[in-house]
């Protein structure tokens, strides 16, 4: 159940301010999904607010005494309802927006700061070198926890080493577990929560800017990285410090993690035990590698499988292996064959060829098709790029279907061509293009690691194609053979 309350603040929009405004707060219990804000009042000036795209919120708690004690301070809330409504003789104005974040400052001791500075609820602090994640649930991060009960009915919980390590510009980051107490039907119920711990060994403060900061860059990437071994998404949804006896927690609206709850820590691509090796290893490669962007795209490809159809999951599947080789092209000079000064030249000449070639007359209009796909002339083939990548890199797929045609085999690039131009494969084909996606989300993850650095032999989990395809060497065949003779026929 989600968490309400009723506050009352000063709504900002358009430059303007409506003062004491009575609001209701909604924030997800668990820590992700949607921060709503719902204004239901009699107050004529909201009216002002019908037709805005956004407003913030700010609200100051204060003491009996008028010593302030509690800030929330919003960021943007766009609005996705306004109405009116009149019941009796009394009108009631109604604006509900989705927040992007909260950030609640608590003040623990009397403090001089001033209800009404127009900085109250900011939440820069120059000197924290510590930050709190707390971390959407991950069954490879959390640590084992074995409750040890004595006669007196005591528990004591006893966990296994918890996931640490230290990146090369001096950041501490630790996983751990803690726990919350739940009241649930007249029970008493402890549940768990993951944290993460971002803590600087250097001279570094944290640059704090909400959704924006130098150690929320690191968390992040550590998250894509887990996310990408447990093939499932794990990402923060808020963060928290503590300095000079004031609490500031910052909570992200709009937050998505994955539901799967029963996947077992032995489902990922790293045997649990080499996670924290794999972490210390790929970690800086990866914050810092140009392909960053494009493995991270990649990530959140290999993750949406489930709410992909067959032919948008492999489309996805080959426009991250895609980028990937993208990148590799742009930084080493195998984009185009020839520079653009040398083909400006060479692309006129044949426009002019065309312009006058003897013996066939083409029309303007068809000329200027043949003009339009010239340049595909000049980029370099994406097999030629492959293999040059493959063969710098030490690259070698293993599944058993290949990217390109390959003798009599239909390669995964003609079904990623059938399908770019619109072409629906018939139903009987359907689980042939599961395999063959299967076989593309092998290859992706494949070269994702010889990308990270991290070499398969490390991993337990990449001793044969076919047995991480969770499928049988014939059916496998079958599939290929099934695809190659469709293809052959529609060409």
């Amino acid at each position: 159940m989600d968490k309400v309350e009723d506050v009352v603040a000063d709504v900002f929009f358009n430059d303007q301010v409506i003062c004491d405004v009575s609001c209701r707060i909604i924030t997800p219990k668990k820590g992700f999904g949607n921060l709503l804000i719902k204004i239901d009042s009699e107050n004529e000036e909201l009216l002002k607010m019908f037709g805005c795209l956004y407003f913030t919120i700010l609200v100051k708690s204060c003491t009996l005494s008028g010593s302030l004690y509690r800030t929330i301070k919003s960021g943007e809330i766009y609005i996705y309802h306004n109405s009116h409504k009149t019941i009796g003789l009394k009108d009631s104005y109604i604006v509900e927006g989705r927040a992007q974040s909260l950030t609640y400052k608590f003040f623990r001791d009397k403090t001089d700061v001033n209800p009404n500075s127009s900085s109250v609820g900011d939440f820069r602090c120059d000197d924290v070198n510590e930050l709190m994640f707390y971390i959407s649930s991950s069954n490879s991060l959390s640590p084992k926890v074995v409750p040890n009960i004595d006669c007196h009915g005591n528990v004591e919980i006893k966990k296994s080493k918890f996931i640490e390590f230290e990146t090369s510009c001096g950041k501490e980051i630790k996983f751990d577990q803690y726990y919350y107490s739940d009241l649930s039907d007249g029970v008493i119920e402890l549940r768990p929560y993951l944290v993460a711990t971002v803590k600087s060994k250097v001279d570094d403060a944290v640059s704090l800017e909400g959704d924006s900061s130098n150690y929320i860059d690191l968390i992040e990437s550590v998250l894509h990285l887990v996310s990408f071994v447990e093939g499932r998404r794990v990402s923060w949804g808020a963060w928290s410090y503590e300095k000079n006896k004031t609490t500031v927690r910052y909570i992200r609206g709009n937050t998505l993690s994955s539901g799967e709850e029963t996947r077992s820590s032995n489902d990922g691509l790293i045997d649990a035990i080499n996670l924290s090796e794999f972490l210390g290893h790929v970690f800086d490669n990866f914050h810092s590698t140009q392909y960053k962007k494009a493995i991270t795209g990649a990530i959140g490809a290999l993750n949406s499988a489930k709410t992909m159809p067959i032919e948008t999951y492999f489309m996805s599947l080959f426009q991250s292996l895609e980028s990937i080789i993208l990148t590799y092209r742009k930084n080493n000079g195998v984009e185009y064959i020839l520079n653009k000064k040398d083909w400006s030249s060479v692309k006129r000449k044949i426009e002019k060829t065309i312009k006058k070639i003897e013996g066939v007359n083409v029309c303007p209009s068809d000329r200027n098709r043949l003009y339009c796909k010239l340049n595909e002339l000049n980029r370099i083939p994406l097999q030629d790029a492959f293999n040059e990548f493959s063969e710098n890199t030490y690259f070698s797929p293993s599944s058993p279907w290949p990217l390109f045609k390959s003798g009599d085999v239909v390669g995964l690039v003609s079904i990623r061509n059938m399908l770019a131009h619109g072409n629906y494969f018939p139903n009987e084909l359907l689980k042939p293009l599961f395999v063959a996606g299967e076989c593309l989300k092998l290859t992706l993850q494949e070269l994702i690691f010889k990308v990270l650095g991290w070499e398969l032999s490390n991993s337990t989990k990449f001793n044969n194609a076919a047995a991480k395809l969770m499928m049988s060497e014939k059916h496998i065949e079958e599939s290929i053979i099934l695809m190659t003779k469709y293809c052959r026929e529609v060409k």
